[in-house]
């Protein structure tokens, strides 16, 4: 997934209709399940475990994007919300049916029924309706925010209005407001207007200016090099992929250490795994309305300056530092209670990636319409987030291995806590911040060479 999310990401924005990759992604995912359970050897399992990957690289990156296109940025905080829990509840009910089918109906119809759902969401991705997308609504005055200005002598005159997304699917639907209707009108002629425009008329070199902006979008590269212009956007890529370290982090040293220091077996491991996950399934869509309600800073500002106390918290319970030295009940509260409080700290500052992105698109867009063409750029960017997520969940479990045999559990928890506590600082510093995302120079920069 790590070397085909950037592929997938420029193969699913070639399509104005979300649909399409949907399909051919659920058609791939169903072939290469077929191939995995029917691999012989270790070339032909191999070979369709990375058919998988790549499937399923364009079924996660071309759901979401068609999510963020049916919702709006506006809604991303509700929606992430609620897609959050039920991504992390399959990943942990799915070993877990797997298992029971396996011991109780065998190999193959424990493949059957996977195939068997993979089929059914397929079945039920071509009965559903696509909601039309970009709807051309034309620019409006009433709702529209200027893109930029330039200065013409005393005059400030905007270069192209964006049109209003409520107005245009309200347009798209034949149910915009009156006012709305009534801004989209062309105005009366001046009779006193000459009807071919000077060459050197302001207003004629504007508009040309206008339709350049709105149908020369920008290449694959130049896209990318704006992206990461953004300093919101590499705020919450490097807070993506030190989440996920620290997140994945448990993985290889919870189940170890709870045995060592509280002899603790399988059971009890399970139900702290659970006790790690269970806030993010009751707690998402509160948490989502509240980023919606407030913005995205002061629950990440919060959630990573919690999760930094919880490090610490975990590392230290069972420790020889702390009043409750000697104390092993007193130890495993604290280590249960900071692997719930932990949970909800991961909550609070998970999906802030994808969140944060489809804003500065949206004020990317809004300031230059058609810069990342008619199918927007969502897809390219959620590309880089299926990229980095892996690669945290990679290294975070090295890290945390090592750090524990090198040294101890409590130095490894030491480090992840500063981890989280440099999030905490790009959060105060960089999440949610009101920048110009695309000025004159940069805008001017970009537009050489499309």
């Amino acid at each position: 997934m790590v070397v085909l999310s950037p592929l997938t990401g420029l193969f699913v924005d070639r399509f104005a209709n979300r649909k399409w990759p949907l399909i051919i992604g659920l058609v791939a995912q169903i072939t290469a399940t077929g191939l995995t359970a029917a691999a012989t050897n270790i070339y032909a399992l191999c070979f369709s475990r990375v058919f998988q990957a790549g499937a399923a690289s364009i079924l996660w990156i071309a759901s979401l994007a068609s999510i963020t296109d049916t919702v709006g940025s506006g809604n991303m905080g509700k929606t992430m919300g609620v897609v959050g829990p039920i991504i992390g509840s399959g990943a942990f009910l799915g070993p877990m049916a797997a298992g029971v089918l396996l011991s109780s109906v065998g190999y193959w119809w424990t493949w059957s029924v996977a195939i068997a759902m993979i089929t059914l969401d397929l079945l039920l991705r071509l009965a559903m309706t696509e909601r039309p997308q970009r709807a051309d609504c034309g620019m409006t005055t009433a709702n529209a925010k200027p893109m930029r200005r330039i200065e013409e002598g005393n005059h400030d005159t905007p270069l192209a209005i964006a049109p209003d997304p409520k107005s245009c699917s309200d347009m798209a639907e034949g149910h915009g407001s009156k006012d709305d209707q009534q801004a989209t009108q062309l105005p009366e002629p001046d009779p006193t207007t000459p009807l071919l425009p000077n060459a050197r008329s302001p207003h004629s070199q504007l508009s040309e200016a206008a339709a350049a902006v709105a149908t020369q979008p920008l290449s694959n590269m130049r896209y990318f090099f704006l992206i990461f212009r953004q300093r919101r956007i590499m705020a919450s890529l490097l807070l993506n992929v030190i989440v996920s370290a620290t997140y994945n982090s448990f993985n290889t040293t919870l189940a170890l250490h709870v045995e060592e220091v509280f002899r603790w077996g399988p059971r009890q491991v399970g139900l702290l795994f659970l006790a790690l996950a269970g806030p993010s399934v009751l707690c998402g869509p509160s948490v989502g309305w509240v980023r919606d309600s407030i913005g995205v800073r002061a629950p990440t500002i919060f959630g990573t300056g919690l999760a930094t106390l919880c490090y610490v918290a975990i590392g230290a319970a069972a420790s020889d530092y702390g009043p409750w030295k000697g104390n092993l009940d007193a130890a495993k509260g604290i280590y249960i209670g900071g692997l719930v409080m932990m949970g909800a700290a991961i909550e609070l500052t998970a999906g802030i990636c994808i969140i944060e992105g489809t804003l500065v698109i949206d004020g990317l867009e809004s300031r230059t319409p058609g810069i990342f063409g008619p199918r927007g750029g969502y897809a390219r960017f959620i590309s880089l987030t299926s990229m980095l997520y892996p690669i945290g969940s990679l290294v975070g479990p090295l890290l945390s291995g090592s750090l524990t045999v090198r040294f101890s559990y409590l130095v490894m928890n030491l480090v992840m806590a500063s981890l989280t506590f440099l999030c905490f600082l790009l959060a105060i510093f960089f999440i949610g911040s009101q920048r110009q995302v695309l000025d004159q120079q940069e805008y001017d920069r970009l537009s050489e060479g499309r």
